[in-house]
C-alpha cells in the first residue's frame, strides 16, 4: 500500500478530503489560520492523494458524511500504521453519530476525531495534538542511530529515570537491543512516559486532556517534576534477555491504576488528545504486555 521510503512533509501539512466545497474551503482556512499548509481534494482522489503521495502529510482530514466501505478500509490501514512516516487521521463526524462503516476507523493508533458542529478552535487544538504525536514519533525514532547496544551481549540492564527525557533516552537505550527497534522505542516510551506523568506525578486522564486542550501539558509536567514531593521519585526500568525474547518491567511509586479500560483502542477515546499510549504500545509494540499488581508495575515483552 505504502512505500516506507516516502518522505514526510517538513513543515505541518494537513490534506482535506471532502465531496463538499464549503468543508474544504472552511477546514482549509481554519487550519491556515493555525500556520498548517493545506492542499484539498475530493475524497474520490484519496488513493492518488495519499497512497501514490511522494510526501506524506502529518494529517488526513477526511470529511466522513459520505464514506463508502472501500475508502474507510483504506483509510483504517493509513491510521493503524506503525512503520513508515507517521500520519494522523482526523474524522470529521455527522450530528448524531457515526454508523459502523466510520467506527472501524477509531481503532488507529494515530485516530482523532470531531463531531459535528464544532468550531475552529476545537478543530485546531486536535489538529495540533495530532501533529504533535506525530512529530514526537519521529523524533523517537530519528535518533535511534545513536543508541548501538554497548553491551551486546548483557543479560540485565537496569535503569532508573526521573523526567521525560531521561525517559527518551531510556527508551532509545533499550529499543536498541530489540529486533525492531523503531516499533519497540514507541512502547518504551508511552509506558516509561505513563509511569512518570500518571504514576509518579498523580496526573489523571481527565487532567491531562484538559492541560493539553489548554496547551499546558509540558508546562505542567516540568513544574510538578520540581516540586519537593514529586522531585525524589524515579522510575525503574529493567530488561531481561532470555533466549527467544526480552522482557521489560516498568515499575513506578504512584499509587496505581486500573488498566483494564486503557489495554484496547477505544472509539470514544478518539475524541480525545490522549488516551491511546497503553494500547499504541500493546498494538505495534509488544507481544505481550500485563500490568501486575496495584497497577503501578507493567511488564511488556517482545520475541527475538
Amino acid at each position: 500500500m505504502f512505500d516506507d521510503r516516502v518522505n514526510i512533509a517538513v513543515t505541518p501539512h494537513a490534506l482535506v478530503l471532502s465531496e463538499d466545497v464549503d468543508v474544504l474551503a472552511g477546514v482549509g482556512a481554519d487550519l491556515a489560520t493555525a500556520g498548517w499548509t493545506v492542499s484539498g481534494q475530493p475524497l474520490a482522489m484519496l488513493w492518488r492523494s495519499v497512497g501514490g503521495a511522494p510526501y506524506r502529510p502529518q494529517l488526513l482530514v477526511v470529511d466522513a458524511a459520505t464514506l463508502d466501505a472501500r475508502a474507510a478500509e483504506f483509510l483504517q490501514l493509513v491510521a493503524a500504521v506503525g512503520s513508515g512516516p507517521a500520519t494522523a487521521l482526523l474524522l470529521l463526524l455527522p450530528a448524531g453519530g457515526s454508523p459502523p462503516v466510520q467506527q472501524s476507523l477509531f481503532h488507529g493508533t494515530l485516530s482523532f476525531a470531531l463531531q459535528r458542529p464544532f468550531g475552529a478552535r476545537e478543530l485546531r487544538t486536535l489538529a495540533s495534538a495530532a501533529l504533535e504525536r506525530c512529530r514526537w514519533r519521529e523524533e523517537l525514532r530519528g535518533a535511534l542511530g545513536y543508541f548501538a547496544p554497548p553491551l551486546p551481549d548483557a543479560r540485565v540492564l537496569k535503569l532508573r529515570v526521573r523526567t521525560l527525557a531521561e525517559a527518551t533516552q531510556a527508551a532509545q537505550f533499550l529499543a536498541a537491543y530489540g529486533p525492531e527497534p523503531d516499533m519497540l522505542v514507541i512502547g518504551l516510551m508511552e509506558l516509561i512516559a505513563n509511569a512518570i506523568e500518571h504514576g509518579n506525578l498523580g496526573i489523571s486522564y481527565r487532567e491531562k486532556t484538559a492541560l493539553l486542550l489548554a496547551g499546558a501539558w509540558s508546562d505542567e509536567v516540568e513544574r510538578r517534576i520540581r516540586e519537593p514531593q514529586y522531585r525524589d521519585l524515579s522510575v525503574s526500568v529493567e530488561m531481561r534477555r532470555e533466549r527467544e525474547s526480552l522482557h521489560f518491567l516498568i515499575v513506578d511509586q504512584g499509587r496505581g491504576f486500573d488498566p483494564r479500560p486503557y489495554l484496547a483502542l477505544d472509539p470514544q477515546r478518539a475524541f480525545d488528545p490522549n488516551g491511546r499510549g497503553i494500547a499504541m504500545a500493546r498494538t505495534i509494540s509488544f507481544t505481550e504486555l500485563e500490568y501486575l499488581g496495584c497497577g503501578n508495575r507493567v511488564l511488556a515483552s517482545v520475541r527475538l
